[in-house]
């Protein structure tokens, strides 16, 4: 099922997808909507690219715009849209995102990454910079991340089991959509972890 709204997702599933150091062959995105005075959730859940038809995120933006539309009042509200995906948008997904806010613009966009997406390609490094510079908060997803997202969406009852490498993989990831915004190597550790930037060893996931 490529949407699950407001249920608790599967514990293997959340591994497969949410850990940065394996290869997976699908997204995963899980969200929540809340008024941003609020700590409640509105709409919550979480959704798969549904492969050759939709990505997750254009999923889950029809799925934002159909809560707004059944619920009119709501739409003058201001929110906050925290995302958790395993993979960052590709190029015409940021530019949707992107429309969405402009058409949205009470809506804060949160977008947490596990792994980038095809990094090494130019339109989708241009697209992650088009969506910082709408102002969505943009960032890798590191152990607290990781941590609160199987909390929120998971299991609460249970803790956060770390996979080993973690912290590495986090590391170089980050170092790669540094680069990616800022063009330039502006952190040291952007310089260690170049290698992994130009490496294809770990690029080939599929959406």
């Amino acid at each position: 099922m490529a949407l699950c709204l407001k249920k608790r997702l599967p514990e293997n599933n959340f591994y497969t997808e949410f850990n940065n150091t394996i290869r997976s062959f699908k997204t995963l995105l899980c969200f929540g909507l809340s008024q941003s005075s609020k700590k409640i959730w509105s709409l919550w859940g979480y959704m798969y690219n549904s492969p050759k038809k939709s990505h997750a995120e254009r999923i889950l933006l029809q799925t934002v715009e159909s809560f707004f539309s059944e619920n009119p009042a709501e739409a003058i509200k201001q929110y906050t849209l925290a995302i958790y995906i395993s993979f960052s948008p590709c190029s015409k997904c940021c530019d949707s995102l992107i429309d969405f806010m402009r058409l949205h613009n009470r809506i804060h966009l949160d977008v947490r990454i596990s792994k980038l997406y095809f990094p090494q390609n130019s339109l989708n490094q241009e697209g992650l910079k088009r969506l910082r510079l709408s102002g969505v908060s943009l960032r890798m997803m590191d152990r607290d991340d990781f941590s609160e997202c199987f909390y929120l969406f998971v299991n609460q009852q249970k803790l956060f089991i770390p996979w080993c490498d973690l912290e590495n993989e986090t590391k170089k990831y980050s170092a790669a959509l540094c680069y990616i915004l800022n063009q330039v190597l502006v952190l040291e550790i952007c310089y260690s972890h170049t290698y992994f930037f130009l490496s294809s060893s770990k690029l080939g996931e599929s959406r």
